[in-house]
């Protein structure tokens, strides 16, 4: 026993903040007369409160006290949750506040608070409020990743006065998840930023490069068990919709003005105090900013982040990770680790119809297919297993159509009947160090004869993924394993094996079950890695992940290319203490191997790069990363695999002080190939704070890139083998982000976004394929010389020498001119219902011809007609 106590005190003596963030603790006092919610602490039930404060510095100066006194009190009902914080300020300025609208990032003074109200020291809820009274909420998970798009229905008001200012929180218990017990220790913690000094300071401590947090809380005792909140939310809305465009008279289905009117609801239950379902009907999103404009010249899909409110409300619960990355765990480094490979994409349900009408001349296609319905239930059991359920349906569609001027209309089917299933579980052991869980998705469609064709009659994955970390979470060990499924004709199979995922017909793939018979697919995925992920000094981590060449996952899930295994060993190190000029350092180098599953070597190569915050704020990161020849067997898209030099790539970018009216992040790119590759891309934003409450952002994007190897086309038509064509390509992209936040109250804002894009392509120097896997760029190509390349009324003739037949290309030259505006007014008159009026402008105007004339190109944007579409959408909540 003795040796156990001298085991404790030497811990406590070793680790001091440690053992302060475990003696943190506050009792909740039962109030009989609820406060009014306005931001003055002056009810009686406040004055009889007790009060917590001595708060510790995580930023500047960690571990030491606060500069400011802050104090802290909490009260409760069976049905809400109350919390009181006063802080005070010496400045005689009083606190930096901004006004905008609920859930932005303002950087001005705020306090947040913390409920571990599941008590696994893994999650948790957190509400903000800046001196303005503006409200933000998050939900973390995973002890230290943040899901800023969790919604919640709650009141809070904040006011100054004299010397500081105070914030009061009002949160229904419905809106939290806690086990039904006699009386409750809930991990709790509360968190001041002050804008002037940065610094960030909480009442449980949390040191710098601390790979915990949920887990370093304080306890919040309430003595007495609460009633299951069974609570039901019921959000209908409704919409009316006016687009106008230009009328083609030749195209029946252009006739314009178009309006329409659609209704639909959200529906939220508590099944019990922990598990939640939500049911949304018809739910709407035309209130979501557009995608960014972009150009893909690659041979694979574009990841697109995910922007309905349905689908990106609790997504935490469904990442699973697929691959083994490097870099540390510090709860600053974001929230995601999945990366682009997921099982669950769930931009895959309401996506554009995938099928058109044959021989169709005009067609009545819609933009994206309708969701008839969508189910969620999410939480924890008693027993501790953390469930996430997902069902959607998406209907038939059927599109008309005519084949010419004369023909009758027609009809066929574009969409199928859909169904779509997520399921996650996942078990915590050891508080929450160690888990073990599971996913499932499915798709199942009712297909016709025609949509056969090229979508599968079902796809299946599931996967089991676990983590154990130790040290105080300073070392952790991760990995998982995934499979795959699909079936469907032998002409729906036949496309997924030649899709750019796979090309399983590449003529130098032997040893990949290539079979144009099959009505099935089946593959696997893998995941291992270890490493030391936190705390201060050197990092390390080792890994290793794979995709087999049959994983298919893209019905629900994302995986732009399989067959492939690569390994990775990375080294870094953190310095948080300050020294010189320079605050904080990061540093990392990695070095990794990718091969598939011949195996062949597909790419090897290494990295280094380094992050400096310096005493004024400002910042610094820059990287080298030397990629050796690779082969690509993507390249020729579906032929053999291409032999590609390597190359060097380097960036750099800064950013100053947000704290300051304008503020700016710069970061450029450059890549320079072993043959003729040369790419630079700059990037940055320029934030103005005009006033309190408004800002315009503004982010500008400059690409020049000139590839000698940009693919053009195959010919096999008439020849005895392939012939592959590629150009150099001169790229030039200039694009501008504007945004604009006018916040009239904390409950009254109007958003701007628009975006002016312009892309070219010039092609020239044109080459043929000769020996794909050459090393040597003479024996690989033959470069076709001016006299062999001959251009006119717009399409190449590329002969080679002794050869008859000329290949016949038209000129590939491009000119992509997009303009995108989004003008939203949002009014939430009262907690969760909020009135929408929505203007959407989009233009757009392409040419073959790659010249790249920025403001004449823009002149000839703004010539065009626009598409307007105007929106208006109430929704009321009834909280029942």
């Amino acid at each position: 026993m003795k040796r156990v106590l001298f085991f404790f005190l030497a811990l406590v003596a070793a680790f001091p903040q440690f053992a302060l963030a475990q003696e943190r603790k506050i009792t909740a006092v039962k109030c009989l007369h609820k406060p009014r919610i306005d931001g003055f602490l002056d009810d009686a039930c406040w004055r009889d409160a007790p009060k917590i404060d001595r708060f510790v510095q995580r930023e500047p100066e960690d571990g030491a006290p606060s500069h400011e006194r802050s104090e802290v009190q909490v009260l409760y009902t069976e049905e809400e949750i109350f919390v009181g914080v006063t802080l005070y300020d010496s400045d005689p300025r009083g606190p930096k506040t901004l006004l905008g609208r609920k859930d932005n990032s303002l950087l001005c003074d705020n306090v947040t608070i913390w409920f571990d109200s599941l008590e696994d020291k893994r999650s948790a809820f957190s509400f903000t409020l800046n001196p303005s009274g503006v409200k933000k909420d998050s939900y973390y998970y995973d002890n230290t990743k943040k899901d800023s798009s969790w919604e919640a229905v709650w009141d809070g008001a904040s006011r100054r006065f004299t010397g500081g200012w105070s914030a009061e929180f009002r949160i229904p218990l419905h809106q939290l998840r806690y086990p039904s017990r006699k009386l409750y220790s809930w991990g709790f913690q509360v968190e001041r930023f002050i804008t002037r000094t940065r610094e960030t300071s909480y009442w449980a401590p949390v040191p710098k490069g601390s790979s915990q947090f949920v887990s370093l809380f304080g306890t919040l005792e309430i003595p007495q068990s609460l009633p299951s909140p069974r609570k039901v939310e019921l959000l209908p809305y409704f919409l009316g919709k006016s687009t106008l465009d230009r009328e083609n008279r030749e195209d029946p289905y252009s006739r314009y003005p178009k309006r329409d009117a659609d209704v639909g609801i959200d529906v939220k239950y508590g099944l019990t105090s922990n598990l939640t379902l939500n049911l949304a009907m018809n739910p709407d999103f035309g209130q979501v900013e557009s995608d960014p404009a972009f150009i893909n010249l690659s041979a694979f899909e574009v990841y697109l982040p995910e922007k309905r409110p349905f689908f990106i409300e609790g997504a935490s619960l469904y990442k699973f990770r697929m691959n083994a990355s490097g870099g540390g765990g510090d709860m600053e480094g974001g929230g995601s680790d999945v990366g682009s490979d997921t099982l669950f994409y769930s931009r895959r349900i309401g996506r554009a119809p995938q099928g058109y009408p044959r021989n169709a001349r005009y067609a009545d296609i819609p933009e994206t297919i309708p969701i008839t319905a969508a189910l969620k239930v999410s939480g924890k059991t008693k027993g501790g297993w953390s469930l996430g359920f997902l069902e959607a349906v998406t209907p038939s569609m059927d599109a008309s159509y005519i084949e010419d001027f004369q023909g009758s209309e027609k009809s066929a089917q574009i969409e199928p009947l859909t169904s779509y299933t997520v399921l996650r579980v996942q078990k915590d052991f050891r508080a929450g160090r160690s888990a073990l869980g599971g996913i499932f998705t499915m798709v199942e469609r009712n297909l016709d004869e025609e949509s056969s064709n090229f979508l599968s009659d079902n796809a299946m994955a599931g996967g089991i993924d676990f983590r154990h970390r130790w040290g105080r979470d300073r070392y952790e060990v991760t990995g998982s394993w995934v499979m795959s499924r699909i079936e469907g004709s032998p002409e729906a199979i036949l496309t997924a094996q030649e899709s750019s995922a796979r090309y399983f017909q590449r003529p130098d793939n032997t040893y990949s079950d290539y079979d144009p018979t099959r009505r099935s697919l089946s593959g696997y995925g893998f995941h291992m890695s270890a490493g030391k992920i936190g705390g201060e000094g050197w990092l390390w981590s080792v890994g290793t992940s794979g995709k087999s060449p049959g994983l298919e996952l893209n019905d629900l899930g994302f995986v732009p290319e399989s067959d492939s295994w690569e390994t990775f060993a990375s080294l870094g190190y953190n310095r948080y203490k300050p020294k010189g000029v320079i605050r904080n350092l990061r540093l990392e180098t990695e070095l990794w191997d990718a091969r598939n599953f011949k195996p062949e070597r597909i790419g090897y190569g290494l990295s280094g790069n380094a992050f400096l915050l310096f005493m004024n704020y400002w910042s610094l990161q820059t990287s080298l990363e030397r990629n050796a020849h690779s082969l690509s067997p993507s390249a020729l898209r579906g032929g053999p695999s291409l032999w590609v030099a390597g190359s060097w790539e380097g960036s750099a970018g800064f950013s100053t002080d947000y704290r300051k009216r304008v503020f700016m992040d710069l970061n450029a790119e450059y890549e320079k190939g072993d043959e003729g590759l040369s790419s630079t891309s700059i990037s940055g934003s320029i934030t103005w704070r005009v006033r309190q409450n408004l800002s315009l952002e503004f982010g500008p994007e400059l690409s020049l890139e000139k590839d000698p190897l940009q693919y053009i086309d195959t010919f096999k038509e008439g020849l005895s083998s392939p012939r592959y064509l590629f150009g150099k390509i001169d790229h030039k992209t200039l694009g501008l982000t504007v945004r604009g936040d006018l916040a009239l109250s904390p409950t009254l804002t109007l958003q701007l976004y628009a975006q002016p894009f312009v892309s070219s392509g010039e092609f020239s120097q044109f080459r043929e394929v000769l020996s794909s896997r050459a090393e040597k760029e003479s024996q690989r190509w033959h470069k076709f010389s001016p006299s062999e390349s001959l251009l006119s009324d717009g399409v190449y003739s590329l002969t080679r020498p002794g050869e008859s037949s000329p290949l016949v290309v038209k000129n590939p030259d491009f000119n992509f001119r997009q303009f995108k505006l989004n003008l939203v007014l949002r009014w939430e008159f009262r907690p969760g219902s909020a009135l929408f009026l929505v203007w959407n402008q989009g233009r757009g105007d392409y040419a073959h011809q790659g010249r790249f004339r920025y403001f004449q190109d823009l002149s000839d944007l703004f010539g065009t007609h626009p598409r307007d579409v105007f929106l208006i959408k109430i929704s009321y909540l009834f909280d029942l």
